[in-house]
């Protein structure tokens, strides 16, 4: 009965056509927000109802921000006198992406450090830290498994053949 009833009713389409459009548009944006990207990477579903409800508050805010924004850039045009038509302001969007820095403002200082950085070949005693103390063995006998990658028992500092160390 509902699909005849959409079938044979062109408002009725054009009403639903319009909000699905609206929810669509905003589920693309708040994707577009999420930071992280979109696979949510835990299978607890608190967590994951978490996620999503933070990212919508995101959304949310960050629409409101933009509404308020057109809003301002509306009313200082009916100020200096400019007619502000609400059938145009009707059709502008508050999913507007160019103004937003997801990730903040990033400054590039392209020119040289004024030294040269401390590494673990270049530093002093006073700035490696000391080995760490050895532990002792299990009780049961069996021989104390060294950390993966690591050499024993000493720093990078101390292996160094450099005349700072």
């Amino acid at each position: 009965m509902t699909l005849l009833r959409y079938l044979s009713e062109p408002a009725l389409r054009e009403h639903i056509t319009a909000i699905t459009n609206r929810t669509e548009s905003f589920h693309n944006y708040a994707t577009w927000l999420m930071i992280g990207g979109r696979l949510i990477g835990h299978n607890d579903p608190d967590y994951q109802e978490r996620v999503v409800k933070f990212n919508e508050v995101i959304a949310n805010a960050a629409i409101y921000s933009t509404a308020l924004d057109i809003t301002d850039a509306a009313n200082a045009l009916a100020a200096e006198g400019h007619p502000v038509d609400t059938d145009d302001l009707a059709t502008i969007t508050p999913y507007i992406t160019r103004t937003i820095r997801r990730f903040g403002d990033w400054v590039l200082d392209l020119k040289p450090p004024d030294s040269s950085p401390v590494t673990a070949s270049t530093c002093s005693r006073e700035y490696c830290s000391p080995p760490r103390p050895r532990r002792v063995r299990a009780a049961a006998g069996r021989p104390r498994r060294r950390p993966v990658g690591r050499p024993r028992g000493h720093h990078a500092c101390r292996r160094s053949t450099s005349p700072a160390c």
